[in-house]
């Protein structure tokens, strides 16, 4: 995806990216090395031009309210095409894990051990090629583990992304990057002395602009009015807008007496006793299969409790009936049965573990049909809009509950 992409900005003199995410700040990161080849193409008296536009207070991330972690968790090569991309994204987080921490430890990206947990029919078959670490765990339920994971540090992998994308693009000649607090609302074509470009209507506070991009990069999530264009089953197209789901989180913040406790705990469950203090120090994984949540203990910072749930919708169309999809509400009573779950896993029989420290944190998450994300031009044939694009605009949404993997891709 990443090389369709460089190859239009070799065109562009404005490049504009919406969204200030995981994916939004890789974007500019990758970008921020391929400058002098930019200008080399753009020619010596062009000035290149980079905007980045984003609100967190109105368009909200998920980056930073997420349990932010990727592994392998079962996936098998040539099964799926989900499965195929998630492989990939893997591979380029470990990529990327390997070229930066090389160099410098402090990314927010740590390698991990992680465990599944679910019905032992389900984890038999999820896990056959790695029978050998599938143990029961009671009558109905089995485990598989320690697998190879990742952790993220939403705070310090953004912030570091932004500051070596900033300390690369000042010193750059004939470069300016400009950060617009602003809410995009409306991207429509325009046609200049200099050819085709998008013109971008936003707002900073009560206040309307406008600017015009040859370039055009979109990573919002589901907070765009963009439609990816599918076959149904009678093989008709329809327009999915895809849905938006809450990612919610209890996270509970760590002290030297939830530490001291969380290590007991550890210490006193068979399957993590051998692997207690790298689990303490490196972070870890637990994901289960009933009901779909995940427990994530990211070292000396949070212990974290996420999962999605949903009570009910509210599905929007437009005058010509065309559906946006749903939003979801919270199911609060899905989220107790997911703490349920690892209570009786880990803490059951801790006094010592403070869980008033805890808080609840939630983020929208944007999917599409079969979780399936999509990356591609806006006004390309697999894409719905209001007009027609003879620029080069890309969109990244879809990306669900894999942003910490398929980020890396996009």
């Amino acid at each position: 995806m990443t090389c369709m992409l460089f190859e239009c900005f070799m065109k562009s003199k404005t490049i504009a990216i919406i969204g200030d995410g995981l994916g939004a700040r890789l974007m500019l990161y990758r970008l921020s090395f391929h400058i002098e080849e930019l200008l080399h193409i753009l020619g010596e008296d062009t000035q290149l031009n980079i905007i980045q536009l984003a609100d967190s207070r109105l368009m909200p991330d998920t980056s930073t309210y997420s349990t932010a972690h990727t592994g392998h968790s079962g996936v098998r090569p040539d099964v799926s095409p989900l499965g195929d991309l998630l492989i990939q994204g893997l591979n380029e987080v470990n990529s990327f894990f390997n070229e930066e921490i090389d160099r410098d430890k402090n990314w927010g990206i740590r390698p991990a051990l992680s465990w599944h947990l679910g019905p032992s029919q389900k984890i038999a078959h999820r896990f056959s090629h790695q029978d050998n670490l599938i143990t029961k765990f009671d009558q109905e339920r089995s485990l598989c583990g320690p697998l190879n994971h990742f952790i993220f540090d939403p705070d310090v992998l953004l912030n570091r992304l932004s500051h070596e994308s900033h300390s690369i693009l000042k010193g750059k000649p004939r470069t300016k990057y400009s950060k617009v607090d602003s809410r995009v609302f409306q991207l429509s074509p325009f046609k200049s002395g200099d050819g085709h470009q998008t013109k971008i209507s936003y707002a900073v506070g009560e206040s309307i602009y406008e600017l015009c991009a040859d370039f055009v990069y979109s990573s919002t999530g589901g907070h765009d009015y963009f439609g990816v264009i599918e076959k149904d089953n009678s093989g008709e197209n329809r327009i999915n807008f895809g849905n938006i789901r809450p990612g919610v989180v209890w996270r509970i913040k760590m002290n030297e007496q939830n530490r001291m406790a969380l290590f007991k705990c550890l210490k006193e469950c068979s399957w993590t006793a051998s692997h207690a203090e790298k689990m303490l120090s490196d972070g870890f994984v637990l994901n289960s299969s009933g009901p779909s949540s995940v427990l994530t203990y990211r070292a000396d910072k949070f212990l974290m409790i996420g999962g999605t749930s949903q009570q009910q919708s509210v599905r929007s169309s437009d005058e010509k009936g065309l559906i946006f999809g749903h939003v979801y509400a919270p199911d609060w009573i899905q989220l107790s049965e997911m703490y349920q779950v690892f209570w009786d896993i880990l803490f059951k029989s801790s006094e010592e573990f403070d869980f008033s420290r805890g808080e609840i944190v939630s983020g929208n998450r944007h999917y599409l049909s079969k979780r399936f994300p999509f990356c591609g031009e806006i006004g390309g044939e697999n894409i719905f809009t209001r007009s027609t694009y003879a620029c080069s605009n890309f969109l990244v949404r879809g990306l669900y509950k894999n942003g910490y993997n398929l980020s890396f891709l996009a």
